[in-house]
């Protein structure tokens, strides 16, 4: 009992301890990592002098307890430093506790860690004379970055979307990476595994690809599982918090594969598609928990390995200074290489990656070590079968580092980034913000001289305050001047990525309430970060090409559709033409709405009036596009838009019900009570409302036959033997039926839609009924023209040998062939 109340002083004693840093860091301008272990060194400091200090990887002080208070006359105050003396940082605690909540929050570089692994130890082996692998091993530990004070840096940048994506991912694979090797070589230094090149490269490549599967894996089955639990919120959010822990106790205890990879990849998978699949209002509320999870944990973290560097650094000595001073230098040179050398080369193979010297040097800067890099040398220190002095070389020099990082570094990131002008607001940013402000003021200036003329306020008081806002629209103006430079291109570019962002805000608020479904949503939405990375990159003229590639066919519905015609399962096909519909429908809304009611809010805005023209022209190109491609479907399956529309208008009769009785609990207008039960009502109310309905692709022989004139007067019987020669397809607009100049094997009957024959003396168009492809059975000639697809069409083929039985066995028939193939030769 005497433990656990210990365990608890001394675990939210720290906690509270550090949160309190927060408003000094921010009152003093330091980073909160900083002061925390500032906060955790002086902590330290106190328990050491106070002799409570213990092992480092035990409950330390209890010793010191059982004689009493350790201060005389101030027994409260002893008691708090033993229990936080006695919450002490491990290894363990680190890897098994923290870190999974670390890496899972803040989601390559295989190659830049085994450079800086290889630099680092090289360069310490030629310096300290110490054995190699122990100085690679402390290369490997080094080269692990703190993703959390690296993502905090570079949202401060606000990097563009691709630079955030490099940086943040280099840091988080840079620590699963490190692991990885830091593994491989522990084991080739304690003698466990044979030291060779391949043996090294097969041990990472199995440790690191299986942690990666293993991540993968068990988020695709969370996701999978919430995706059924939609407005179950804290089911989804705990099972993301269990997400993060089972995937690394499953990989690094059961599987003996990284732990930290498979926390990431889970991490990653989640934050790629667990968008679709949580539902809108668990997400916000995921977000919140995991920002608070990871705050807790960083504090934690941090203010831990503050108290135990007193203990570490106890007897550090002169010698060790100057190693010290030679570890910084290797990996900093380790990490120049790697800023300067590996990441500009991405652009040879073809990665567009816009890596300013500004960008490089505050990456170079920025990179800070943290919890990983001394949770791997804590790891050594508690390890008994690695000599002593191994363990006090490396544990020395990497709590050194990471001190080096935390205070130098870090305080000094926001200087290289003034130097850069990192720190200040694009021109175009700039005058954006201006405006918004001079609309603002505007307002506000309106509203008080309403407010002042309806309530009769004297001129004496008002006059003042109305000059005060024309001074500050008149300064906002002229610093507009700035950015008034911008090419028409620019503002565009400005505009766009705009009218982008509210596109996607969009999609997200139809997934949250229903509209949208997982798939669908996840279409929209990778369509949306094509166009703003593709503005980004190369500016207005490249918006057009991701946004035309929701009209197009993906690869997906184009192998559904070869299913079907090779194997004659229609389910795949069905869902797909659903998920197209529905896809389309939620494009086309929300152009309009974009145009309707977002584009005019731009005017004094965004650059001039023919800026918000030309946006207005872009979006009503990708209006015409999206509306003919719908129409394809509208045309082909008419009773499936009309269902679609009536469970739009269900969805929304059922989200205004809603609303209605929201409001009337907030006005007291019925009681709790009243309101579940109601909420009950609504609930099985809108349930039939839920689920897209299904889509009939309708490709039934013998109806398609009965749609054929050329058929109508047939008996029931002969359409059935008829049925039988004949298979359905379905073809897709301006899908190329038939090549000119290719042999013939069948003709084709259309039951619905038009096709067009690419005539040398012009274009003929085909219709419900029609029939071609026959003269190349008739006279065993290749085809004489090209035949497309204008929309959907249902088809129905008949082979050459079915072709020659049908004439020979129905002379009606034949001779109408024979006809139409006279009239068409000539």
């Amino acid at each position: 009992m005497h433990d656990i109340y210990l365990s608890v002083i001394g675990l939210f004693g720290l906690l509270s301890i550090a949160v309190l840093m927060l408003p000094l860091s921010r009152r003093l301008n330091i980073p909160y990592t900083v002061i925390v272990t500032a906060a955790g060194i002086i902590i330290g400091l106190v328990i050491a002098a106070t002799g409570l200090n213990g092992s480092l990887g035990g409950s330390s002080g209890t010793g010191a307890h059982n004689g009493g208070s350790p201060i005389e006359g101030i027994p409260i105050a002893g008691e708090i430093l033993l229990a936080l003396g006695s919450f002490t940082v491990t290894s363990e605690v680190i890897l098994f506790v923290f870190l999974p909540v670390l890496i899972f929050e803040s989601a390559l570089a295989i190659v830049g860690v085994a450079i800086s692994t290889v630099i680092v130890g090289g360069t310490m082996h030629l310096l300290t004379g110490t054995a190699l692998i122990a100085c690679l091993l402390l290369g490997a530990i080094v080269s692990a970055t703190d993703p959390v004070a690296v993502v905090a840096i570079f949202k401060e940048l606000a990097a563009p979307r691709r630079l955030g994506i490099l940086v943040e991912g280099e840091s988080l694979f840079n620590d699963a990476t490190s692991i990885v090797i830091y593994n491989i070589l522990l084991a080739m230094l304690l003698g466990l595994t044979q030291a060779t090149p391949l043996s090294g490269v097969l041990s990472f490549l199995e440790v690191f690809l299986g942690g990666a599967a293993v991540g993968y894996i068990l988020a695709r089955a969370m996701c999978w599982l919430v995706g059924h639990l939609r407005q179950q919120t804290i089911v989804e959010v705990t099972l993301t918090i269990a997400l993060a822990y089972i995937a690394f106790v499953v990989a690094e205890h059961f599987l003996h594969v990284s732990g930290v990879m498979a926390t990431l990849t889970a991490g990653l998978v989640l934050g790629s598609i667990g968008r679709t699949r949580i539902s809108g209002g668990s997400w916000a509320t995921l977000t919140e928990t995991w920002e608070n999870i990871g705050f807790w944990a960083n504090s934690l973290i941090f203010i831990m390995v503050g108290i135990a560097v007193p203990a570490i650094l106890a007897d550090a000595s002169i010698t060790a200074l100057w190693a010290l001073a030679g570890v910084i230098a290797a990996a900093t040179a380790a990490r120049a290489v790697l800023i300067y050398g590996l990441l500009p080369s991405l652009k040879w193979i073809g990665r567009k990656v816009d890596i300013t010297r500004g960008y490089q040097a505050v990456m170079l800067w920025g990179g800070l070590r943290g919890a990983v890099s001394l949770a791997l040398a804590l790891a050594i220190a508690e390890n008994a079968n690695v000599a002593a002095d191994t363990q006090n070389f490396i544990l020395t020099l990497v709590t050194g580092l990471v001190l080096f990082t935390l205070f130098i570094n870090a305080t000094t990131i926001r200087y290289v980034m003034s130097y850069f002008g990192l720190d200040a607001l694009p021109a175009a940013d700039r005058g954006v913000q201006n405006r918004a402000m001079i609309r603002a003021i505007s307002d506000v200036r309106q509203q008080i001289t309403e407010f002042a003329r309806d309530h009769r306020v004297k001129d004496a008081i008002v006059k003042p305050l109305q000059r005060e806002y024309d001074a500050r629209i008149h300064l906002l103006k002229q610093d507009i001047g700035d950015a008034g430079d911008l090419s028409d291109a620019d503002w565009l570019k400005v505009g766009l990525s705009t009218i982008t962002a509210h596109e996607k805000q969009i999609y997200l608020d139809l997934y949250r309430e229903g509209f949208l479904s997982a798939r669908s949503a996840q279409t929209l939405l990778r369509c949306v970060e094509d166009m703003n990375d593709a503005l980004r990159h190369d500016g207005p003229d490249a918006y057009a090409t991701p946004a035309a590639s929701i009209t197009r066919f993906p690869n997906t519905f184009l192998l559904a559709l070869a299913v079907h015609r090779r194997l004659g399962l229609g389910a795949w096909l069905s869902a797909s033409l659903a998920e197209r519909f529905e896809t389309l429908r939620a494009c086309h809304a929300t152009i309009e709405d974009l145009r309707s009611t977002y584009v005019p809010r731009l005017e004094g805005m965004i650059g001039g009036p023919e800026t918000v023209a030309a946006i207005d022209s872009i979006l009503a190109e990708r209006l015409r596009h999206v509306a003919f491609a719908l129409d394809a479907l509208n045309n082909q399956y008419p009773d499936y838009a009309k269902r679609m529309e009536e469970r739009s208008l269900g969805q929304v009769a059922v989200r205004v019900e809603a609303e209605d009785y929201d409001q009337m609990e907030r006005d007291g207008l019925v009681s709790p009570e009243i309101y579940r039960a109601l909420e009950d009502h609504l609930a099985h109310t809108s349930r039939k409302f839920e689920r897209r309905p299904p889509l009939d692709i309708g490709l039934r022989p013998l109806e398609l036959v009965g749609r054929v004139p050329l058929f109508t007067d047939l008996s029931e019987t002969d359409k059935a033997e008829i049925a039988s020669m004949l298979k359905p397809r379905l073809a897709i607009p301006g899908e190329m039926i038939c090549h000119k100049g290719d042999t013939g094997h069948e003709m084709y009957f259309i039951s619905s839609g038009t096709l067009e024959v690419k005539l040398d003396q012009g274009d003929v168009q085909l219709n419900n009924g029609d029939y071609f492809g026959e003269l190349s059975l008739l006279r065993a000639q290749p085809r004489n023209a090209d035949v497309v697809a204008n929309g959907f069409c249902d088809l129905l083929i008949l082979r050459k040998r079915d072709f020659d039985r049908l004439l020979e066995e129905n002379a009606a028939i034949s001779e109408h062939v024979y006809e139409i193939a006279a009239d068409r030769l000539k």
